[in-house]
């Protein structure tokens, strides 16, 4: 069913469109995605609970892009910006591809569907998604599952083709990065990227919430952070797993 989830403080359907347009540049994330792994048989990919983007759609000509959502106002952003776009209205959590096998190449996005678009995920198939620590935590536990690739978006203002950049299992050991934030420092570190979280992670603690310290608090509330030893806690943009098995 077709449902307007707008809510009174969203942007209007005009300024939908003016901030994805604003928003081309992430097509790059894609792209990079396509240049650094060279997909040979990504030809049909599953974009869960799309929204209102069209750069899937765009960074994958004359590829087949299953665009699911089930909010109007999300659709129509869409189909202004990609009138041939491939749309499905529907719940992402139950959502089966109508392709001869039920399944696909590539699922984009996905965020908190990532786990349920898995099953229809084809072995060698890959997984792009922004995530939560219990996701990201859901994803390294599937059978096969293994992380190929961060990217990471580049700071301040970047030249045209140049907004992300990638790391890459070929250079380092990706799986160093998901460390869960463990340590008050790990939660002090957190104000600079996002102090909105800390702070909300001490007031859940201050008013006798179960889960217990701050620094737990937070870490449920951020999840995990992709960092090293010795560098800043930073946020990745875009989770790139490959399923082996």
């Amino acid at each position: 069913m077709l449902i307007d989830t707008r809510d009174p403080g969203e942007p209007s359907f005009e300024e939908s469109l003016r901030i994805y347009e604003r928003r081309r540049y992430e097509i790059e994330r894609f792209q990079l995605f396509n240049e650094t792994f060279h997909p040979q048989h990504c030809n049909e990919i599953l974009n869960l609970g799309c929204g209102g983007d069209a750069a899937p759609t765009r960074a994958f000509p004359g590829k087949r892009v299953i665009n699911v959502d089930y909010c109007k106002s999300n659709i129509d952003v869409l189909k202004a910006q990609e009138p041939n776009a491939e749309i499905h209205v529907a719940d992402a959590k139950e959502f089966i591809p109508p392709t001869s096998d039920q399944k696909v190449d590539a699922i984009i996005y996905a965020g908190a569907f990532a786990k349920e678009g898995l099953r229809h995920l084809r072995t060698g198939g890959y997984l792009l998604v922004s995530a939560t620590a219990i996701v990201l935590d859901e994803i390294r536990s599937e059978p096969g599952m293994k992380l190929i690739g961060i990217v990471w978006k580049n700071d301040g203002s970047p030249t045209p083709g140049h907004h992300y950049r990638i790391n890459t299992e070929q250079g380092e050991d990706l799986q160093s990065y998901l460390e869960p934030i463990q340590t008050d420092a790990d939660v002090e570190a957190l104000r600079v990227e996002d102090p909105v979280v800390v702070e909300q992670a001490k007031a859940r603690h201050a008013s006798g919430d179960v889960l217990g310290s701050a620094v737990k608090i937070a870490a449920e509330i951020c999840g995990y952070i992709p960092r090293k030893k010795g560098h800043s806690i930073n946020r990745p943009d875009m989770f790139i797993f490959q399923k082996n098995s």
